[in-house]
């Protein structure tokens, strides 16, 4: 048994286990010490106090984003300053539009369906064609443009990015004009019946 290279002595995993508690109680005692001011405060990695009364859960970052190195801090807490290479929310960026005329033959890589440079195949919006421009060389569309934007957690979740508010001034313009057609052909229509009935009361006059 004990020329097995592989065993371990019994007492070295009791050893282990005993200093592991007392590691957590000096932890436990050190965590105390720090909440009734006994102790310093921990430092984080910007060098600002950490509170104690924090849980661990809060203070420790995950280890897939840990930027303090292991040490208590709240940066990941906190807003992204680095914020500057991501476009703002009411910035609005070009789409839907054409880069230029179309080419007048296929160029390798482009879309198979309309021959654009700008999607794959299978991000194509036109219609399928039962032979696609990379077997026709016909009809091929022109690229799109594409704008490469970093967007926040906030733009790519803002339904209006993008919306010109004249456009919404249109849509009233074109109420507005409906309405009044409506009213002159609701005054053109009191109109003849007002006509009417005048024509019908002379009548009854002159009958009399």
């Amino acid at each position: 048994m004990a020329s097995d290279p592989n065993f371990m002595p019994m007492n070295i995993y009791a050893t282990t286990g005993r200093n592991r508690r007392e590691e957590r109680w000096r932890q436990k005692q050190l965590e105390e010490g720090k909440k009734l001011g006994a102790t310093e405060p921990e430092l984080d990695a910007d060098g600002k106090q950490v509170n104690p009364h924090i849980p661990q859960f809060i203070s420790k970052a995950p280890w897939y984003i840990d930027e303090a190195e292991g040490k208590a801090s709240l940066r990941h807490q906190r807003l992204r300053q680095d914020e500057s290479t991501e476009t703002d929310y009411n910035t609005t960026y070009i789409r839907g539009q054409r880069a230029g005329p179309a080419a007048t033959k296929f160029r390798k890589g482009a879309c198979d369906n309309c021959g654009a440079m700008s999607h794959k195949t299978k991000d194509c919006m036109e219609r399928p064609r039962k032979l696609g421009a990379r077997w026709t060389g016909k009809d091929i569309q022109a690229d799109e443009v594409i704008c490469e934007v970093s967007m926040t957690w906030d733009s790519k979740r803002d339904r209006w990015n993008g919306y010109d508010p004249r456009e919404h001034q249109k849509i009233v313009e074109e109420y507005e004009k409906v309405e009044k057609r409506t009213a002159r052909s609701q005054k053109q229509e009191l109109g003849k019946l007002f006509r009417r009935w005048i024509y019908s009361k002379r009548r009854r006059q002159i009958c009399r």
